[in-house]
Parts: structure tokens; sequence; C-alpha cells
């Protein structure tokens, strides 16, 4: 099957309070070829796993700057940022997912979305260049981030060799004091007696390939082409040496002493520009849904994105407050003050650590940064494979030699933070949570009762007698063998599941040929993996309602819409187990008109015995399994159901269910707000410092 799209196959419904239609929003995906060729990694990341990648995803190359922020913004107001950074980027993180969830067929997070796919399937119409604006604030948000790691990280390993073997090398490219290339191209080296000033051990106007760089290419870049979930060993390793890092700082910054004084922290400093060092430490956001798409079913969103978050935010108050209290703090960040000798109460211990950081923490991040940047291009079908992996893991590594010396990285890092920070990861995400609350964006006809009623749809429980079960429906399930005739749903890229039918056996390359419902394209071969059933979809039959009043014990039905999304889970159960339970009460009545049939036919009295012994051991291994359905349904009635891991990603929600729809959406503005005034404020303190 090719990678080209096929028609329109968004039918229209009824359009939501901006006045789009169905047919204004589609879904975009990634190719059939893509995902087969490997390009994405599998549900396969645990809880603690993913805890620890979405840490070492808020701290990064940032942790090391935050010294030098309490040092010229002063302590109070970097912590009151930091506060409303933690608490906005996790409300941003959620109202993100939940928008996620909300798009066709991903309730429970069984599709690919990835953050710019989010943002092409909200930007339509007149909107559409806004979809191109995020795209390249996505792009450049990660490629700085991915440059400041590679910088951060080669500089210090050079400082490192130059500790431990009296020198370290580069290749001179050029040199901005002499204005020659050719005269200084050449291999240079450095001692420590020759440091240059700057962050950079070879001064800050040669531009160098450095053994250090070199390095650090070897271990990271080959990671970069890895998956996600291939990383994680990785992410273990790092967050357990940060952990441990961060408490040694912490520790050695108490033994020497804290003295806010003589080191010069202020209540309040006079550089406020350095705020956009803490909005950068908060860039995790746009990370988080490769996470998502990456993590087992059932994981804990909620705790798992505000746990993490949190223990990041502490790992920035404290390092950053500690050292800066113990040591001065204003000239470089932490790394280049620890490596220095001359820098007062720093153990053998400490500087150790200060060396292997860029290893354990700045490294290993690199990739991930890489991977997601490779997941957003293929994911919206902006290049191929070796491109996306070439912008990915390639260029910022080609682009770090350019600010490799000098001073330039700190500017590069505040004016990122300031511009592209609050737009991706706080004010879109709330604005992709309001727009899913606000329009519609599910047609009826694609949606099982369910999801329709989280959408806020009128509807009913679809009647089992639609679909029934069978079993050899559950057989074709598990083995993906399909016979021509079978109705079925396929995935189709940009369409998401769409209504076909079978009409052949299954071919040699282990894919079926089908012929898709309202497509210009119809006739298709899809690969097994891409095939289920239609038992759990609606595809415009007419839903009604199968509960009956009984005339005891009439009950006034709740309107499905204001059920919670608990209720819903819980009710759809409810309607699973009657079917089990039907399908029980039919064999066992089955049973029963076999043994009335046979003692008519044959009257003999042995013959009888013989059939009742083997067909009421049959019934009642049958009467077991609805004595077990029936307590079932009666403990879900009383509110006592055990939720699936899939049932337990479908309850996610970033707000209270029963907070109302105009409440959440009056929350996440203010979030828009709040978030976008303090980025106003951050800028305009950044360009008055800069004017001065």
């Amino acid at each position: 099957m090719g990678e080209s799209e096929c028609g329109n196959s968004v039918r229209s419904g009824r359009s939501g309070r901006s006045g789009r239609s169905f047919d204004d929003r589609t879904i975009v995906t990634q190719s059939e070829a893509v995902v087969a060729a490997g390009q994405f990694g599998d549900k396969t990341i645990g809880m603690i796993s993913g805890f620890m990648l979405l840490v070492n995803n808020v701290t990064g190359p940032g942790l090391v700057q935050m010294p030098q922020v309490f040092t010229k913004s002063g302590w109070l107001l970097t912590i009151l940022s930091l506060l409303i950074c933690w608490l906005s980027a996790s409300f941003a993180c959620t109202m993100m997912l939940e928008a996620m969830k909300r798009i066709p067929g991903n309730s429970k997070f069984e599709q690919r979305i990835e953050f710019t796919t989010l943002a092409k399937y909200h930007f339509v119409g007149k909107l559409k260049f806004m979809y191109y604006a995020t795209l390249i604030c996505f792009l450049l948000s990660f490629l700085t981030t991915l440059v400041t790691s590679v910088i951060e990280s080669a500089q210090t390993m050079d400082e490192a060799l130059i500790e431990l073997f009296g020198k370290s090398c580069a290749v001179q490219i050029y040199n901005n004091e002499t204005a020659s290339i050719g005269g200084k191209f050449g291999l240079d080296c450095i001692s420590e007696a020759s440091e240059g000033s700057g962050e950079s051990p070879f001064g800050p106007k040669a531009y160098v390939v450095s053994i250090g760089y070199a390095v650090v290419l070897v271990v990271a870049l080959p990671l970069g082409y890895w998956n996600l979930d291939d990383n994680i060993w990785v992410q273990n390793f790092a967050f357990c040496g940060l952990c441990f890092i961060v408490c040694e700082w912490c520790i050695q910054a108490l033994v020497h002493g804290i003295d806010f004084d003589k080191n010069d922290v202020p209540v309040a400093g006079s550089d406020q520009s350095q705020i956009g060092t803490v909005l950068f430490n908060y860039a995790f956001v746009t990370t988080v849904p490769s996470w998502v798409n990456e993590k087992k079913v059932g994981v804990p969103i909620n705790k798992s994105i505000w746990g993490s978050s949190f223990l990041g935010t502490m790992m920035f108050l404290f390092t950053g407050l500690l050292c800066a209290g113990a040591w001065d703090s204003s000239s470089g960040n932490l790394l280049s003050l620890l490596t220095k000798s001359s820098t007062p109460g720093v153990g053998n211990l400490t500087r150790a650590l200060a060396y292997l950081f860029p290893i354990i923490a700045l490294v290993t991040s690199i990739p991930i940064f890489s991977i997601i940047v490779r997941y957003n291009l293929l994911e919206n079908n902006l290049c191929g494979p070796f491109w996306a992996s070439f912008w990915g893991a390639v260029f910022p590594w080609l682009a770090a030699i350019a600010l490799y010396t000098g001073d330039a990285l700190d500017d590069v890092v505040n004016w990122s933070g300031l511009l592209t920070i609050v737009p991706l990861n706080f004010a879109l995400p709330a604005w992709f949570y309001i727009q899913s609350l606000t329009v519609p964006a599910q047609s009826s006809e694609y949606l099982d009762d369910d999801e329709a009623a989280e959408a806020g749809l009128e509807t009913a429980l679809i009647s089992h007698q639609h679909h029934p079960w069978t079993p050899e429906l559950a057989a074709q399930e598990a083995t993906g063998t399909w016979s021509p005739g079978d109705l079925v749903r396929v995935w189709i890229p940009g369409h998401q599941w769409v209504p076909a039918t079978v009409t052949s056996d299954q071919n040699d390359d282990n894919t079926y040929s089908v012929t898709c419902e309202g497509l210009q394209e119809n006739d298709r071969d899809i690969a097994v993996s891409n095939i289920k059933s239609q038992t759990d979809l609606l595809f415009g039959q007419q839903q009604t309602d199968i509960q009956e009043e009984t005339d005891s014990n009439p009950v006034e039905q709740k309107p499905i819409e204001h059920m919670s999304p608990r209720r819903l889970v819980e009710k759809r159960h409810l309607n699973e187990l009657q079917i089990r339970l039907d399908r029980y009460e039919q064999e066992i009545e089955r049973l029963r008109e076999e043994i009335n049939a046979f003692i008519i036919q044959y009257p003999g009295e042995g013959e009888q015995v013989t059939l009742k012994k083997l067909h009421q051991k049959e019934m009642k291994k049958l009467q077991r399994h609805v004595d077990i359905i029936i307590q079932d349904m009666e403990d879900t009635r009383t509110g006592n159901i055990k939720l699936s891991p899939a049932q337990r990603d479908e309850l996610f929600a970033a707000l209270p269910s029963k907070m109302s729809t105009r409440t959440k959406v009056v929350l996440a503005w203010v979030l828009i707000v709040v978030t976008t005034v303090f980025n106003i404020v951050a800028l305009a303190y950044a360009i008055n410092s800069a004017a001065s």
C-alpha cells in the first residue's frame, strides 16, 4: 500500500460553535510504510521507566544554569517563577493530553498523535498558517535544546580531558582574532595553563571541533537513531546518576557553607532576563505526547506528569539556591564553576561528578530530543526516514560548532526560552484543550455510545443485537484471519479507522484486499495488523436504546451526555457483560432443548441418562460463568468495578469530571493569560537589558 492519502473520508456532521464542520477537521498521521519500517516504538514503557524519562526531560541542560539565575535575578523572583512554571507546565501537559484523547479513535490513546499532529488537526482553513508557525517554533525550540546539550557536554568533556591528561586538542576551523582561515586551520592543543577565557577552554573566538566534542558525538549520535522505547534503559541509568549528582552537589554546598550576602544572591536581582532560562527548563511539555504514544496501557498519566515535574522542580530549586549561596555563580554555569581548580570548597568527588554530569544527564537527553524531532517530522509526512533522522540527529551537531566557543550559548538559551517556550508549552496546549471541549471533533456515525457521549452528542447505548458476538469473530480478531465478504474496519493514513469489506483471501505479503466505503480510492491492500472487526463501531446505523423499563420498578435514565467518564466506562462494561450473559443463557437453553428433543427421539432410559449427565455437566459449567457475570454486574452497579488498563487510560482527564465545561474553559484561558503575561514581562526585561 502506498503513502498517498485516499480522498475525503471524514463525513459531515453537526458543526461546532465556531461554525466549522467535520469536513474541516481531518487527521493526518504517519504512513503505513513508515510504521512497517519500525520508525516508531511500541507501547512498552512502564510507569517507573516513564517517570524517569519525564524527569530527565524536565531537567536537562537548564539545571546547571540555575545558580546563575538565582544570582542575577534574585531568589524570590526565581522561586516564584519556578512555582508558576511547575503548575502551568503540569496543567498544560494534562490539558494537551486530554485534547489528544478527544481526537476520533484515540479515546484510549490507541493511535499515535504527536504534538505537531495535534496542531495540524486543530489549525485548519484560515488558521492553516498557525500550523506552519507552530512547526517552525517547535523545531527551533528542540534544536536549541539539542545544541545546548551538545555544547555543554563537549565543553565539559574537554575540561575533563585537561584535568586528567593535562591537555585537550581540537581541529581549529576558524579564528576570529586574526580573521584568517588558511593560516589557522589545523590541530590546536591546549593545556590548563593556556585555558582561554569564556565558557570554552579553547577561548571565545575560535571555531573548533575538539576531542571532547568527538567523544560526546560517538556516544550520543547512535542513540538518536533508536526509537524512544529502545532508549529506556539509558534513561533509567541517567535518572539514577542525576539524582546522585544533585544530592552530592547540594550536600557539598551545605558543607562548604551558605552565604547569600557574600556570594551576592539578592532577594530581587537586576537582570530579569535570566527568567527566560526558567522558562527554558520547562520545555518538556512538547515531549510528553511521544511518551504517551509508547507508554504501556494503563500507566497513570496524572501521577506520572505531576510527580515527575514536581521532582524536577525540586532539583532546580535546591541545586540553584544552595549552589548559588555556596559559590559565586555570576560568571558562568555550575559546570564551569565546579571544574575550576580555583573554586573553593569543591572536593574531588564533586569535581569528578561535574565532569560526569554531561555524560550522565546531558548526553543521554540528546537522543530523546533527536527522536522526538524525527517522530514529528515522520508523523506529519514532512520528509522520509533519512531526512527526518538527519534533521533530528545530525544537524544539531553541525550547528553546535558555530556556538561551541564564546558566550553566544547563554543568549541562545535565554532568547529561545522567551520566544518559543510559552507559546509551545503553555498557550497552545491550553488552546487545544479549549478547542476539544467547545468544538465537537467527532461524528456520531464513527463513534460508539461512550465516545459520542464524551463528545457531547446525544446518543443511546448500541444494541448488542446489531453486532452479535460469535466464537468465530473472536478467532478472527485473535488470528487476523478474514474471508471474502467479511465486514471490517481498516486503518487508512489520514482517515484513521474506516469501514471496509474484505474482497480476497490473505495475500502472499500478509495483506488482504479490501474495498473501503466512502473513499475515492476504494480498492486497497491492507496489512493484517491494520484490520479489525466492526463490532465496536457504528457506521451510519441508527442507534437504539436497549434499556427496558420494568413494570414493577421503572427507572428514569440519566441523560448519557451528563454522565461522568467513570460512569460511561461502567455502562460500557455492563453492556459487554450483558452480551456475555445472553450468550451463556442461550447456550444453556440450547442444551435444555437438545435434552428434550433427545428424550422424544430416543425413549430408551440408558441413552437419556448418558445424555443428561453430559449436558447437565456442561450446563453447570456454564451456570458458574453466569454466576460470575451476575456478580461482576452487581459490583459494577455498586461502583466496585475493577478497571482494566485500557479503561484507566479512557478515564484520564486533566480536570475533575464534575467540573463544568465552562469552568474548564475559563481555567484554560487563565493559564494562557498568566503564562503570556509572564512571558511578556520577561521579554520586556530582556529587551531592556540588551539595550542598556
